[in-house]
Formats: structure tokens, C-alpha cells, sequence
């Protein structure tokens, strides 16, 4: 019978390639024509924008920019089919030419960064006539890592004899401030830039996931008993991550990072949606996954571990991997805490929820139930339930420890959204805030006005930062010093009061605005101070700085929730105090004592 074998040792491979390959992507290509199937693809969000460019009349010359694994070669490969090039015979210089229908030609450079010095130097010679000489017949699609045609241009203009560099000079400048100004077109619009870094990981994710799993070699599992059993795990994982909360919770984790300016790769998305798929614990530590049906049949270590051990929800974060906390993405994705963090309603739920009460009744049970349901192989009612019992007696408790951890991950994904509301689902990540900052601060990046309450959260938040107590002042913002130093922890000697007038931000106050690193692909906010109409300073407000603000205007000790956003922020007040200068200086020295209420009193401070 025909299995799904050789697409299992493919994606095993694609998931094993190394990281810093230079040919990765033609490695892949090969390893998939060896094994006799066809490469997951899926449709970049860029893709029809590019093909229409180069089909057009008056087609632009295109650089894709990003970081190594964002898929520019793949891209170039994608292009070059649609205009109609299915063999791909690069040149030993590493570019394709291709006619196009307006007549001119399309020079495709797959990776300029693996070019040598000398060939790098006559493609941007070239491409410098092409976007400016108004006798140029060439168009080009360069493929680069970040930041290196810049440099080169540069570098190349400035070697370059006395007559030669007028367009590679103007080209560096232009090509610099487009940069800068994260624009994607040069001014006479004759070359554009598409930053592939920029695009959403998660949104990429959605594409990875149903190139991976709708891939027609899935066929070849219909009619095999483990797979009609539900004892295969790869079945059990390939059902589970094309269920539509369970993606979404995953695509959730992988926007807290994009949000927080951690970019994941589309070959970093491969290898997540690979591993969660195919990784199983009691593989070889070698290649810890099940690379085919008879690999899996054969090894009684295998068949005999519980399933869980080759669940999604643990090979999310690595649990297969021998270096998890050092191999990308997984590194990432851990260092979000699911499983990790997890609040009193969820553990009474997993370790009292089996518990008859003297009464009869258990109000934990019918929730208990749903957490773990009979026949579920993943929940494995039973199995937990004896370790469960074992714990109680105070046996085996770092086994179950790690058990319980397991099942919060699980429950994180897969709590039906309206326990997940009752039992406080959010606090099963280190970003607690990630719905609200979802819903109140990335609209912002498109336009939408501020909550005033939740600004109100992040000025308490700040002020219990700038002046180091547990302050509850929401209508202004006190810029404070130790007498030493703004950014000494505790400071008590007023710098100056900056009203927050919620009327009228713009003039006074604390707002959060679109920020100076948003793009048309990643929305980003700033937090904003402003003085009598003046800008003071401002803050990229990532997903792990309001996180923090929040976190300390509820309560949590700044230093002992992240050091490292507690230093940025004693910055952000030294850039505001630093802001103030020219100012007339506060009348005589003030002192500021909290009283009992939470509430700043401001104490003139008398000379003795």
C-alpha cells in the first residue's frame, strides 16, 4: 500500500537543513525531486504585485531585501515561473535573463549576497543605468540579505574612476533615504524596494501551515489503521493544527513576537510547522522525529511512548530538541512562559477538578470534563489521573510537575474560548496584556484615537516608574531626580509636573500615536510626551513595554518583572528631563511625599 513516506522524510529534511545554508533553497528543490514530490508553496502576500510589475508595460526594477530565510529566492523562483521560465538554468554568476512582453529584458539575480566582489560591482554598475539612463533595456530582480546593497553601492561609488559613479552615487543616496524613510520606491519611480522582514510572521504562518498541511501527498495516509485508529501522532497533529482555535492560538504566539520586533523567517515557520507535525520525544536525539510510517511501526520505543510525547503542543516549544532554548524559533516561543505562567483557577481546575466534594458536587467537574475529556488521546484522561493520585502522595512529583506544565500548554490551546474567558486562559502566557494590546494599541497604528482609560493605566504605570513607589497619580506625569541622577530608582525631587490633559494631548500630556517604525505590514505605536504643545520625547511601545507599564500600574515591582524594560524606561525619563531644557526652572526645590491614598504631595522644600 502507498504511504505518505516519502513526503515524511522530506519534510524531516526540509526541517533539518541547516541554518545558515547559502543554497538552502536549492537544496530543498533537490532533496523534494530525489524523493519524487512536490515542495510546499504558497503565495506570498507580495507575489501578485510582483508578477503584475514585470508583466506590465513600463515594468520597475525590484530589490527583495530582508533577513537570511525570508524566502527573496524562493520569491525570485515564483516570479520567474510566472513569466512563463519553468527551468531555471542560472548562469555561473548566479542570474536568469528573461524576456518580457514590453520587450525589455528582466536580469534576475537570486542572491547577490553570495556574489563575489567583482560580480557585485558590475550588477550595481548595471542597475544604476537601469533606474536612471533613459536608453536602458534592462530591468533587474536582485534577491539580498538586509543592508547589503546599500553598503555596496556605497562602496562601489566610492571605488569607482571619475565620470563612472554619477548614478551609483545618486542611486546610494537615493536608495539610503528610501531606507530610512522605509519607503518601497525611489523618486523617479523606476525602483522599488519590498523588505520581506517587514511582512507579519503570523499571517506568514497561516500560508506555511496550509501549503504543509493541505499538500496532496496527505492522501496516500486515507485507509491506513493507525491513522483510522487514531494512534499515529502525526495524524493526530496534522488534525489538531488545522482545527481553527488551535491555529489561531498559535498564530496568536508568534504575533506577540512580531509585536515585540522578533521577527520569525518563513524557513523559521517551516521548521515550526514541521516540528510541531513530526517531532516526537522518544526519536533519535540525532533527528528527533518521526521520519516515516515504518520508522515509527518499527521502534518500540516509539510505538510504546505516550502519545503526548509527540503532541503538537509540546513540539511548539522544542520539547523534542536537545538545545531547544538555542535553536530558532523555539527559543522564541519559550521564552513567552506558556505552561510556565498560569494563575490559581486554572491549577484548581487540573488538580482539584476530579475531587468529589462531602456534598456530592463539584463545581470544577463538568469544566474538568471538557479540560480532559474520555477517549482524547492528547488529554489522556487516564494517564493523568494516576500521576494526579501518585502526586497527591507525594510520589514522582517532578514527573507530574512536568506533566501539569504539558497540560496548561494544551489547555492553551485548545480551552474552548468560553472556559477560556471563565478560567483566565491569557495569564497562561508572560504577556497577560497581549489581547488588550491587540485591541487598544495596535489600532492606533491605523489611525484609530486612544482609550482614555488605558491611558490613565499607562501614566500611573510610568509615574510609578520615574518617581519609585506605588504612586496612583493618573492626571499628570511627574519627571523626578534623586538629586544625583533622573535615573537613580527612587527619586523624590521634582524635575517638573507635566499636566496630562486628556482634552487636549496634543498640547499636554501622555498619548500613544502611530509610530515611526510602522509600515504598510507591521503596525507599530510610540508612547508620546508632550509639554505646552512641544514633544518631549518618545518610545516605540512594544508588546513587552506595555506589558510592563501595565503590570506596574497593577501593582508588580518594576526590577522584578524585567530589569531590562525598567532600564529603558529610566532612559525614556532621562530623554524627557534632558527634553526640558530651556524651560524656566521650577520656582525653588519641591519635594514629593506619597501619601497614604496613593496620591503625590508636592512639599516646597525651604532652605535652612
Amino acid at each position: 500500500m502507498a504511504t505518505a513516506d516519502p513526503f515524511l522524510e522530506f519534510l524531516s529534511r526540509y526541517g533539518r537543513m541547516a541554518e545558515n545554508e547559502a543554497s538552502y533553497d536549492e537544496s530543498v528543490h533537490q532533496a523534494a525531486e530525489r524523493l519524487g514530490v512536490t515542495v510546499p508553496l504558497f503565495e506570498h502576500p507580495c507575489q501578485n504585485e510582483l508578477n503584475a510589475n514585470f508583466q506590465s508595460v513600463n515594468p520597475m526594477s525590484v530589490i527583495l531585501t530582508g533577513n537570511a530565510g525570508d524566502g527573496k529566492t524562493n520569491l525570485c523562483r515564483q516570479v520567474c515561473r510566472a513569466l512563463g521560465q519553468e527551468t531555471l538554468d542560472w548562469t555561473d554568476e548566479g542570474f536568469l535573463d528573461i524576456g518580457l512582453l514590453c520587450g525589455k529584458t528582466l536580469r534576475v539575480v537570486k542572491d547577490f549576497t553570495a556574489r563575489g566582489d567583482a560580480a557585485k560591482r558590475d550588477i550595481l554598475r548595471e542597475l544604476a543605468n537601469a533606474v536612471y539612463a533613459d536608453d536602458n533595456n534592462t530591468v533587474f530582480l536582485i534577491a539580498a540579505n538586509e543592508g547589503i546593497v546599500a553598503r555596496r553601492i556605497s562602496m562601489t561609488a566610492q571605488e569607482g574612476k571619475a565620470g563612472e559613479t554619477d548614478h551609483l552615487k545618486q542611486l546610494a543616496e537615493e536608495l539610503e533615504d528610501a531606507l530610512n524613510r522605509r519607503t518601497q520606491e525611489l523618486s523617479n519611480g523606476r525602483l522599488r524596494i519590498f523588505d520581506l522582514s517587514l511582512y507579519s510572521a503570523a499571517e506568514m504562518l497561516t500560508r506555511v501551515l496550509d501549503a504543509i498541511l493541505s499538500h496532496p501527498a496527505w492522501q496516500q495516509c486515507n485507509g491506513c489503521v493507525a491513522n483510522t485508529e487514531c494512534s499515529c501522532p502525526i495524524a493526530l497533529n496534522r488534525a489538531r493544527l488545522q482545527e481553527v482555535q488551535i491555529r489561531r492560538r498559535l498564530q496568536r504566539l508568534v504575533a506577540a513576537l512580531d509585536w515585540n520586533a522578533k521577527h520569525l523567517t518563513v524557513r523559521h515557520l517551516f521548521t515550526l510547522a514541521v516540528n510541531a507535525i513530526l517531532g516526537h520525544r522518544a526519536a533519535p536525539r540525532t533527528n528527533p522525529m518521526v521520519t516515516s510510517c515504518e520508522f515509527f511501526q518499527s521502534r518500540k520505543r516509539l510505538r510504546d511512548a505516550p502519545i503526548v510525547e509527540g503532541s503538537y503542543f509540546q513540539n511548539v516549544f522544542g520539547e523534542n530538541l536537545k538545545r531547544p532554548d538555542e535553536t530558532m524559533p523555539f527559543a522564541a516561543l519559550r521564552r513567552l512562559q506558556v505552561g510556565e505562567e498560569t494563575n490559581n483557577r486554572i491549577d484548581r481546575l487540573l488538580l482539584q477538578g476530579d475531587l468529589e466534594s462531602p456534598s456530592g458536587e463539584n463545581p470544577l467537574k463538568d469544566a474538568f470534563d471538557r479540560a480532559l475529556p474520555v477517549g482524547d488521546l492528547f488529554a489522556d484522561r487516564e494517564g493523568y489521573l494516576r500521576q494526579l493520585r501518585q502526586y497527591r502522595e507525594g510520589d514522582d512529583v517532578d514527573s507530574f510537575l512536568t506533566t501539569l506544565r504539558a497540560h496548561r500548554r494544551r489547555l492553551y490551546f485548545e480551552l474552548a474560548d468560553q472556559d477560556a474567558r471563565d478560567f483566565g486562559h491569557r495569564t497562561l502566557t508572560v504577556y497577560q496584556s497581549l489581547q488588550d494590546y491587540e485591541r487598544q494599541i495596535l489600532p492606533i497604528a491605523s489611525g484609530s484615537p486612544a482609550c482614555d482609560g488605558m491611558l490613565g493605566e499607562l501614566v500611573r504605570g510610568l509615574n510609578r516608574i520615574f518617581v519609585g513607589g506605588l504612586v496612583d497619580e493618573q492626571e499628570g506625569l511627574f519627571l523626578a531626580t534623586s538629586g544625583v541622577s533622573s535615573q537613580d530608582r527612587i527619586a523624590t525631587l521634582l524635575v517638573r509636573q507635566v499636566r496630562h490633559d486628556v482634552v487636549d494631548l496634543s498640547y499636554d500630556g501622555v498619548s500613544v500615536e502611530r509610530g515611526m517604525a510602522a509600515t504598510v505590514n507591521r503596525p507599530a505605536a510610540d508612547l508620546v510626551v508632550r509639554h505646552k504643545g512641544r514633544e518631549l520625547g518618545r518610545l516605540e511601545l512594544s508588546l513587552a513595554r506595555f506589558e510592563f507599564l501595565m503590570r506596574v500600574a497593577e501593582g508588580v515591582l518594576p526590577a522584578s518583572f524585567s530589569p531590562q524594560q525598567y532600564e529603558d524606561f529610566l532612559g525614556f525619563k532621562s530623554t524627557l528631563v534632558a527634553g526640558l531644557q530651556g524651560e524656566p526652572p521650577v520656582d525653588g526645590l519641591h519635594s514629593l511625599d506619597i501619601i497614604s491614598s496613593g496620591q503625590i504631595k508636592i512639599r516646597r522644600i525651604k532652605p535652612s
